[in-house]
């Protein structure tokens, strides 16, 4: 009876061993992960034995000396193990965190561990100087650069508009690309973590110092592009003065053809715009607008000069005469020429009637006989030209008035 209840009491048992043993796996409790966080930190798998042991402490946050359960009796230190990797992992202040807690509950104290923490330590307090300077040298490489970017600021100026976006490897450009690599050391910077990852930190440094060499590098080309057009335009500009006076010459040489025949008087007004246009320049000209107005300038000149005959020089040089205010001269260079052409006469006795007209006005209008020889020359004038008037412009409104009189047959003010 006895032998048959022991046998049923030992099968009993071997049947709840076996279904023990064929149920699913319990749960890994903390025991579990610390020892194979354990595991790992004798492999230098550093990234395991966080993971393990932030599961230990999880669930079990107090170390312990020996810890018995399931007769472990072993030193259950899970919070130096987790600095250690985070340490190892360059995460220092995740490591000091971890061992501050390790020191508080007073355990880790016991054990030949606790000498390596002041070692470890140190080296962080030396990381953290370090990533420190990198971050002040990555801010104020970002902010030198942002300095050097605002030189550009107002650029380019009206002066530098010919050449500012000229070229394959324009300052346009260059200064675009420096704008890009600014942006992306601000980027590295703004995504460099806490605490900050040394390379984000390379990085932002690297792209700042190439940003900042750039901007500068544009500003210096564009300051010294800028006294380069700057003493070309000066140079332009000296060559049109000898085209200016040409080109007045030639004016005065041809005023006594007005009123213009219609070919030559385009002429004029073309040369007289781009005249105009010489003499009233504008700061902001560019190097290549001067270069095409000079150009202009000189071609329409050009054709200007063929288009018109060359008056006879008797009567070029009283026409100087008369616009400098030298009436004499006047009357002394054509007084008695023999002109042959009809229109060259016409303009010879233009000139004498305005001249004697303004010697006889400059008398006091006491000297009769030069108005009276006046007269005469507005019918010669007329006789030679009956289209010919003196240009309002060139002669002052007396002598028009005068000369009018004597074309309608009306006596003259005098």
């Amino acid at each position: 009876m006895r032998g048959r209840l022991r046998s049923n009491l030992l099968s009993s048992a071997a049947l709840a061993l076996t279904l023990a043993l064929t149920a699913a796996p319990a749960r890994a409790d903390f025991l579990d992960s610390y020892k194979a966080g354990v595991k790992a930190a004798e492999n230098g798998d550093w990234a395991t034995v966080r993971d393990r042991m932030s599961e230990a402490v999880a669930e079990q946050p107090q170390e312990d000396a020996r810890l018995g359960k399931r007769l472990y009796l072993r030193r259950y230190i899970p919070y130096y193990f987790l600095g250690r990797a985070k340490f190892e992992l360059g995460d220092c202040r995740g490591a000091l965190e971890a061992w501050d807690t390790s020191e508080s509950q007073g355990v880790i104290q016991r054990f030949p561990e606790h000498g390596e923490l002041a070692d470890f330590r140190a080296t962080c307090q030396e990381r953290a100087a370090t990533l420190a300077r990198q971050v002040k040298e990555a801010k104020d490489a970002l902010q030198q650069a942002e300095g050097a970017g605002e030189l550009l600021n107002g650029l380019p100026t009206p002066e530098m508009r010919g050449f500012w976006d000229v070229g394959p490897e324009s300052l346009a450009l260059q200064s675009a690309r420096a704008g890009e690599r600014l942006e992306a050391a601000r980027k590295s910077f703004a995504g460099r973590g806490d605490p900050a990852d040394p390379a984000a930190l390379r990085q932002t440094r690297a792209l700042a110092e190439e940003a900042r060499e750039s901007f500068e590098r544009v500003r210096a080309l564009a300051d010294q592009r800028l006294e380069e057009a700057l003493a070309t335009l000066s140079s332009l500009e000296e060559s049109l003065e000898p085209l200016r006076r040409r080109a007045q010459r030639s004016l005065a040489n041809i005023a006594y053809l007005r009123p213009y025949p219609p070919g030559l008087a385009d002429s004029v007004t073309r040369l007289e715009a781009l005249l105009a246009a010489s003499q009233n320049l504008r700061p902001s000209t560019s190097t290549s607008d001067l270069e095409r107005l000079r150009k202009n300038l000189e071609d329409t000149l050009n054709g200007l000069e063929r288009q018109s005959q060359t008056p006879p020089r008797a009567l070029m040089t009283a026409a100087e005469a008369f616009f400098s205010g030298r009436y004499d001269d006047v009357l002394s260079e054509l007084d008695g020429v023999d002109l042959k052409s009809s229109e060259a006469a016409a303009h010879a006795h233009l000139f004498l009637a305005a001249a004697r007209f303004a010697l006889y006005v400059g008398s006091g209008e006491r000297k009769l006989e030069l108005l009276a020889a006046a007269r005469r020359d507005v019918l010669a004038c007329q006789a030679a030209n009956p289209r010919r008037r003196p240009d309002q412009r060139a002669f002052s409104p007396r002598f028009v008035e005068f000369f009018e009189a004597q074309v309608g047959g009306r006596e003259g003010s005098g």
